[in-house]
């Protein structure tokens, strides 16, 4: 596979970008990373000088980009220089009114919420996090939020991801009910995957588990405040003390929001 990628990066960048985009040097690879950037960024105009060719080899950037965050791109690089590239892409794309495709957004997404797993500690995930959010809030101008939040559940039901990776999704998924109720899902099905993760008031648990469930219960309580007493009909799956809970959270004061999880995301994608 990095063989025949080697040669499609060859189609859409130069000799020299190409060799420290597959160099085995991690500098090599972050002054790729810093080049690029620039190369696709705004200028002082405003505008992109690259654009009409990031548009044209953007699955290719956009698989270096995924290759990175899921680690197996030789050396490692740092997560927030390839958000960096990957954002600059991001506002170039929006400033030039283009959407993304369904592959496209569908190689990013699921490889941000995969590279969360590897933050060394609880800091560093949510530093992750917050450039995660704030990629998130380009994509929606990009893309539809009602595919970007069926990527984070199936990101959580059908990868078999824990820990951080859950809370990531939880926490994003918490975000766009709150910013566009349940037109943003299917709940039928986006509920139930979320009320799995809700643990009883008397179940023990361990501090991971004890995080997503918190979370699960506020993405519930969101849909709630949208859906009123008709998201009930979702979540026979509750037990009592699930459903109790659920209830508690309802009737108390909603917990402070990330910093990152209260901006605006702009315009949304049609």
């Amino acid at each position: 596979f990095l063989t025949n990628f080697s040669v499609e990066l060859l189609g859409c960048v130069g000799s020299a970008l190409h060799y420290k985009m597959v160099s085995g040097d991690a500098k090599q690879q972050e002054l790729a990373l810093q080049e690029l950037s620039a190369a696709v960024g705004a200028g002082e105009n405003g505008r992109c000088q690259y654009g009409e060719e990031l548009k044209e080899g953007l699955d290719v950037l956009l698989k270096w980009v995924t290759l990175h965050f899921v680690q197996i791109n030789g050396p490692r690089v740092d997560t927030a220089q390839v958000y960096g590239l990957l954002q600059a892409m991001l506002q170039t794309l929006i400033g030039c009114d283009c959407y993304l495709t369904n592959y496209e957004a569908g190689i990013i997404v699921p490889a941000m919420v995969h590279n969360v797993g590897f933050a060394p500690d609880a800091a560093a995930a949510e530093e992750v996090h917050g450039h995660l959010h704030s990629t998130l809030l380009m994509l929606c101008k990009i893309f539809p939020a009602s595919k970007l939040f069926g990527f984070f559940v199936e990101s959580f039901t059908e990868y078999g991801y824990t820990g951080e990776r859950v809370a990531c999704c939880l926490r994003e998924v918490g975000f766009l009910l709150k910013r566009h109720g349940l037109t943003v899902c299917r709940p039928a099905r986006a509920l139930p995957a979320i009320a799995r993760y809700i643990s009883g008031d008397d179940d023990a648990v361990d501090a991971a588990a004890a995080k997503n469930s918190e979370l699960a219960v506020r993405c519930i309580v969101e849909a709630y405040l949208h859906g009123k007493d008709h998201i009930w009909q979702h979540l026979e799956i509750l037990t009592a003390g699930q459903r109790r809970r659920v209830m508690a959270a309802l009737q108390a004061p909603a917990p402070k929001a990330p910093a990152y999880g209260t901006s605006e995301a702009g315009r949304p994608a049609s």
